[in-house]
Parts: structure tokens; sequence; C-alpha cells
């Protein structure tokens, strides 16, 4: 019996995967304390949930719209996609905004970025009324808002490999909080295993429940 049921269980992980999986539930749990101008920077972390369970905890995001505020525990439905093949809150016309957003999503996490810098950075690209604020004037924003815009022109798919753009879906969970129209979207790394991986973990338990049966049969 015990052969039956590892086949059982292994067509089962097998069939239930999903084709795309791209909706998820964020919890906000909390910002790690980076601040500057009187507001949280990177990194805001997240717990991640799909169907009620709790796939992921303390996931650092980084977020890309000023204007919309969100408290800790409010959470959300949203859609998360490759950064380069994303709509996203601000629209296609904005996709190079996005592909600058994520190189310095990138050097903030190779240490060649400040957080509180990057993220005012990225806050500027789709938010023109940031490079005015006195926090900006002092810190050369513009100045890495050029040279990223720059950095774009030499860069292929690849520099953006992994990166994932978390935008709120309409009609989801805590759209209304806060007095606005949408909580805010975040940049990140996919945490979530690739299809194919799970295809081969279900391949794999399907093997093995067919040793155990050649086994038990002999």
């Amino acid at each position: 019996m015990k052969h039956s049921f590892i086949l059982i269980l292994s067509l089962i992980v097998v069939i239930s995967l999903p084709a795309v999986a791209d909706q998820i539930t964020l919890k906000f749990t909390g910002a790690d304390g980076n601040n500057s101008g009187g507001v949280y920077t990177y990194p805001y972390n997240f717990a991640f949930s799909s169907n009620g369970i709790t796939t992921a905890t303390d996931v650092p995001l980084m977020c890309d719209t000023f204007q919309n505020e969100i408290s800790v525990g409010e959470s959300w439905t949203a859609t998360f996609s490759p950064l380069l093949s994303a709509t996203g809150l601000f629209g296609l016309g904005s996709s190079t905004y996005y592909e600058e957003a994520g190189l310095i999503y990138l050097d903030i996490q190779n240490g060649t970025i400040d957080p509180n810098l990057g993220n005012w950075a990225v806050w500027g690209l789709f938010d023109s009324a940031i490079v005015s604020n006195p926090y900006a004037g002092t810190n050369n924003l513009s100045t890495l808002l050029s040279t990223v815009s720059s950095e774009v022109n030499s860069c292929n798919a690849s520099c953006y490999a992994g990166l994932v753009l978390y935008t709120p879906n309409p009609g989801g969970i805590g759209l209304e909080q806060n007095g606005q129209s949408y909580p805010q979207e975040f940049i990140g790394i996919d945490p979530v295993p690739e299809p194919a991986s799970l295809l081969l973990l279900g391949t794999g338990l399907i093997a093995i429940g067919g040793k155990l049966r050649r086994k038990l049969s002999s």
C-alpha cells in the first residue's frame, strides 16, 4: 500500500501545479528602520500568502509609489510579473522607468547605492515632484537618475533576471484603506518556486514511486 500512496501523491502534485502563478496576497509586516525625509525607505517587509496559506515571510521589497500609503498589518491582493513584462500602476509608457528602478534596486542589493538615496531615486522616476524635495536637492538625486538612465542603454534582458513587480489588483483586499485608491506597488525578487522546478519535484516523486513499486513487486 505504501508504494500506491506515493504514486497517488505524486500524481496529485503534478496535476495541481499552476500553469501561471501570478496572483498573491501581500501583508505588510513592517519596515527595517531605514528612513529619510520623514518617511521609511527600503526595505519594506512582507508575508506572502496564496489561497489562505502563507508561502513566505520577511520578504524585503522596494516601494515605487511615493504618494500612496500603507500601514503595518494591511494586506491586499496583487499581481506579480517579471519586471520587463509588467504594465504596473504607471502603465507601459513608463517601461524604461521600471528598468531604471530595477537597476537601482540591484545596486542597493550589492551595496553600491545607499538604500535611502536609492528609494528616493525610484520615487523620483515616477513622480517628477520628488526631485524638488529638499532631501533630493542635498543628495545628488538628479545625478543618480541621469547615471542610471545611461546604464539602461547598455543593459539587456539578463540584467533584470529574477526581478518582479508586485502591482495591487483593482477590487482586491485593502484598496480603500488610508484614503488611497491603491496601496503601494513594489519591486523585488520572486521568492516563489518556478513551475518548472515544481514539475521536476512531481516527476521525481513519480520516479521514486515507480522504483518502490517495481521493488515491492519483484
